[in-house]
């Protein structure tokens, strides 16, 4: 991802990246590497927008959002069926691009 690119996600709202994602999520999706969920089996992360906590798959692919971290450790991150959670950074596996 651009330095450029880097710095204006990182300033955006939860709002303004729902709103992104919702407008155009491919061009997040095409934006970055490859990067999935570590692990097997299930895993529970908070969604800031509904303020409750989502099950979802480990192994789905999921693009960080913003490299900038909340006092947890945890990132912004889009998954890939459409949600916005987030996931503590150890928890992310880049695996490349495509």
């Amino acid at each position: 991802m651009s330095k450029k690119r880097e710095k204006f996600l990182d300033r955006l709202t939860l709002e303004e990246f729902k709103e992104l994602v919702k407008k155009n999520p491919q061009e997040i999706l095409n934006d970055g590497p490859c990067e999935i969920i570590s692990g097997s089996g299930t895993a529970w992360y908070y969604d800031p927008l509904n303020r409750s906590m989502a099950q979802v798959d480990r192994g789905s692919a999921v693009t960080t959002l913003s490299e900038k971290q909340d006092q947890k450790g945890r990132l912004i991150t889009y998954f890939h069926v459409g949600r916005i959670l987030l996931v503590p950074k150890e928890d992310i596996i880049e695996i490349g691009y495509n």
